[in-house]
């Protein structure tokens, strides 16, 4: 599962992104209640969003950048 993935929506009701090694990018909105998870195991995820929302990331040696109003929780290569 190799290559980038670029989602720019108005809202997501829910959603999973996984890859091995691209980079994932992400800007919407994100719908209360639901589950929205991303993951890469060597790729960046760059999550903009202005929803007060739960977003589970993980990467084991990408970056994770967040833009938006958000709290960090979690240990290396794994943060909510």
């Amino acid at each position: 599962m190799s290559g980038d993935v670029r989602v720019r929506a108005p809202r997501l009701d829910g959603s999973t992104i996984t890859t091995t090694s691209g980079d994932v990018q992400v800007a919407a909105a994100f719908a209360a209640g639901a589950r929205h998870t991303m993951a890469s195991v060597s790729g960046d995820i760059d999550l903009e969003t202005d929803s007060p929302v739960r977003v589970e990331t993980h990467s084991l040696t990408g970056d994770i950048k967040v833009e938006g109003t958000h709290r960090t929780e979690g240990g290396r290569g794994n943060r909510t």
